[in-house]
């Protein structure tokens, strides 16, 4: 109930009226058909809107079908203390039907007070999907566990429901080639920079998607500047997550960049040594075919970086991994990039620093080309 001494965000029924922007369906067990009417009749007559009640046994038979369709509907379900166990039984299945619901791309909507819109509390993962299957997905979705928890955020499933949700977007979207984007952030409950009380939402889009940068780009060498911006002191950020906040200074870092002619930006940390590029992670070659990759301790370390420095280190290839000042790049010939999105991508030139795209940097991007195609590495 809602009156003016308990108009505040603890209320849940002030919670549910922000939600309700459609027509609400209310779903109720047969003892509690007279609370489902009373609780009809309510709203209609304090929001205005049409209202429709439904028996939980009957909406698991013939009512369901009907969330097949585009609609602007929303269930509602009043759950008894002591309903009977085939009662419940169907609950669960409403339940796992509504929180697992397959919406179409232009029908997707939040709510414009979310917190994650306005103070960043989302989390997120970016896959890659090669011949139907996502690569490294258990990796990925462990890190999006672990970055929740680093933002204090309790996704509402576990890691082996999430994993299934994922396969099973890409295979009803028959995602062939293509990106998958988990996601989870607080919702609207309180519009505060405290959000302890919010609901913590969970979606997963996956949609065909073929290379990050230009391909022929990639095999010339993309061109970076070195942004203006810095990424931050670890002490100051969440740096070792993906959260959508972190990304602010890589977008006006990548724009810095394209306003230049450049295809993205080389950023610095807050001591000035490099860190990464603004979605990827970096490795310079020296004359010695040594390879030298800054170490991420201000940056996220990169599931393809990982991925990257295991295909070197079987090939016999040293990996030095320590702190690059600027000027140091006056004694590399070779630089590419990875990351999930860019794969292995060579880089030809970072600011006045000219490389070039040598055997090596091919080699490597051929031999990640072939893990992730399953084929059989040179």
């Amino acid at each position: 109930m809602i009156y003016s001494q308990n108009l505040n965000e603890k209320n849940p029924s002030l919670s549910l009226a922000e939600w309700i922007t459609g027509i609400p369906v209310i779903y109720f067990p047969a003892g509690l058909i007279a609370a489902a009417i009373r609780f009809k009749n309510s709203l209609q007559e304090n929001s205005k809107l049409h209202v429709i009640t439904e028996d939980v046994i009957e909406a698991c038979h013939n009512g369901i079908v009907s969330w097949e369709r585009s609609s602007n509907a929303q269930p509602i379900l009043i759950e008894g203390t002591d309903d009977y166990v085939k009662t419940k039984e169907r609950w669960d299945i409403l339940k796992d039907y509504f929180n697992g619901e397959k919406i179409e791309w232009t029908n997707a909507r939040v709510h414009v007070l979310n917190h994650g819109l306005h103070y960043g509390s989302c989390v997120f993962e970016g896959e890659r999907v090669y011949d139907g299957e996502i690569f490294k997905l258990e990796e990925h979705t462990e890190r999006l566990f672990y970055s929740a928890s680093r933002m204090e955020i309790k996704i509402p499933y576990g890691q082996k429901e999430i994993n299934k949700a994922c396969k099973e977007m890409v295979l009803v979207q028959k995602v062939k080639n293509g990106y998958v984007r988990p996601l989870v952030w607080r919702g609207s409950e309180m519009m505060a920079i405290s959000a302890q009380k919010n609901t913590i939402h969970v979606a997963i889009a996956t949609w065909e998607w073929g290379s990050y940068f230009d391909p022929e780009l990639k095999l010339k060498g993309i061109k970076l500047n070195i942004s203006s911006w810095r990424r931050p002191n670890p002490n100051s950020v969440p740096w070792d997550t993906k959260s959508s906040g972190l990304y602010m200074i890589c977008t006006l870092s990548k724009h810095e960049a394209e306003s230049k002619g450049f295809t993205d930006s080389l950023m610095l940390d807050h001591e000035d040594n490099i860190a990464e590029s603004t979605g990827a992670n970096i490795f310079f070659k020296n004359e010695k075919n040594e390879i030298h990759t800054p170490i991420p301790d201000s940056f996220l370390d990169g599931i393809t970086r990982r991925c990257v420095i295991d295909i070197a280190k079987s090939k016999g290839i040293k990996i030095i991994v320590r702190k690059i000042k600027p000027d140091e790049m006056s004694s590399f010939s070779g630089c590419f990039l990875t990351g999930t999105a860019a794969e292995v991508t060579p880089v030809s030139q970072i600011d006045k620093y000219k490389f070039n795209v040598c055997n090596v940097i091919k080699d490597l991007s051929e031999s990640y080309q072939a893990l992730v195609q399953k084929k059989t590495a040179a």
